[in-house]
Parts: C-alpha cells; sequence; structure tokens
C-alpha cells in the first residue's frame, strides 16, 4: 500500500479511505471477541490494539493467529535473591505486574532484554560482577536457560544501573511454548548478588525466521528453545 501525504483538492472516497486509513493504522477493539466480529478475514501484517489486556498485536497467516507485538514482566525485589556462597544460584521469587507466561510462538525469533539495577553487598564503593540469567521457569535453577550474562554491580548499597540485551531465542519444537519466564542471579566475586527492584525482562517478538533477512539470521546466533 502507498505511504499517502494527503494535499488540498484530494478526493476522499470510499476505496481511498478504505486503502489509505484503514489499512494504514492500529485499530482499537475492546477484546479479541470484538475484533474477530470486525475482522472476520484479516490479512497479514494487519495491526490491533485490544483495550481489555492492553495489548498491541498483529496477524500472521503462516502461524494463523494474532501475535502480541512485544510481551513484558516486572521483577520485584526478592529478600532471598542475596547470594551467600560463592558460584551459587538462587531463584527470583516473586514477580510484579505482567503476564504469567509468554508464548513462544513456532518458528518465531525472540529478542530479550533485561533492564534492571544491581549491586553486591561486599565493600562499599568497590565494584564487583553479578550474573543473571534468563529461565524457561519460573522458581527453577534447573530449567533451560534463554541467555546469561554477567553484569556490573556496585558495592554496599548503592546500584549500578544497566540496560543490557540479553541475546536471541528460536522456538524449534515444532509447536507453540507457553513458559512462565523467571530469573535467577548469582554472585561471581563480593558477597552477596542483588537485583534492585523494578527490574523490567522485556521479550520482543522478531518474527517468523524465514521472513528475517538473511544476514540478520546469521548474526542472531539463537538459542533454540525446546
Amino acid at each position: 500500500m502507498p505511504y499517502t501525504t494527503v494535499v488540498a483538492g484530494t478526493t476522499i472516497t470510499a476505496s481511498w479511505a478504505n486503502l489509505n486509513v484503514r489499512n494504514q493504522v492500529v485499530t482499537p477493539f475492546a477484546s479479541s471477541a470484538a475484533r474477530t466480529s470486525s475482522v472476520p478475514s484479516p490479512v497479514d501484517g494487519m495491526h490491533s490494539f485490544l483495550n481489555d489486556y492492553l495489548s498491541t498485536e498483529y496477524y500472521s497467516p503462516t502461524s494463523n493467529g494474532w501475535f502480541p507485538v512485544a510481551a513484558t514482566m516486572d521483577a520485584a525485589k526478592v529478600t532471598n535473591a542475596d547470594v551467600t556462597s560463592s558460584g551459587a544460584e538462587v531463584a527470583l521469587t516473586s514477580w510484579s505486574a505482567g503476564p504469567a507466561t509468554v508464548t513462544f510462538i513456532n518458528q518465531h525469533m525472540y529478542e530479550l532484554r533485561l533492564l534492571h539495577s544491581a549491586y553486591n553487598t561486599g565493600t562499599a564503593n568497590a565494584f564487583f560482577d553479578n550474573k543473571v540469567r534468563v529461565r524457561k521457569t519460573v522458581n527453577s535453577t534447573s530449567a533451560q536457560e534463554l541467555g546469561s550474562w554477567r553484569v556490573a554491580a556496585g558495592g554496599g548499597t548503592s546500584p549500578i544501573t544497566s540496560h543490557t540485551s540479553v541475546g536471541y531465542a528460536w522456538n524449534v519444537s515444532g509447536a507453540d511454548i507457553s513458559a512462565s519466564l523467571g530469573l535467577t542471579c548469582e554472585k561471581m566475586t563480593g558477597t552477596n548478588a542483588i537485583l534492585t527492584s523494578g527490574a523490567k525482562l522485556i521479550v520482543f517478538d522478531l518474527g517468523e525466521v524465514s521472513r528475517l533477512p538473511l544476514d540478520s539470521r546469521n548474526a542472531l546466533t539463537p538459542v533454540a528453545i525446546v
């Protein structure tokens, strides 16, 4: 469809409006049922917004359904996230607002990012390493790892703000996967590893792997979700 700039004298016909207005906006609906009633035959790439779930979704005919553009989960600070022995890994057990599960669509690629601050109860004003992992199951230190990375941590109670992109995951199981994602944390140096309140894990659906540019697919080196 064309990208149209309206100029003085443009004749607004039904076909013009359908092509340049209806088909180029994100239409809000009260619910998925209301959307189905209004749009019984969606087309590839159509976007909509559901007021009941506050969710922006796109339609994929290949996967035969509507899927969220991005899903988010917020992590609350957890007192037992302190790690008291070297190399130990502790699951964060408390989550605040956010969906209970994230659905990974078959043959779709995902980017996972964690926005957070971290600190270590070692010597104040010193710098330490903490390590966080994204797990496929909440409250588990043995579930499949979708990404892991070290984060800089301030000593004492002074957190260091960090914005880290975890990496990429690809659902190659042959079916959609619904997972309750969780975080784990461990100290690499110092005393106790802390992931502060307000940490946000964001899952971006990058779309069907076959539709991604070849150079992007080669560069992503995703983790297979099984």
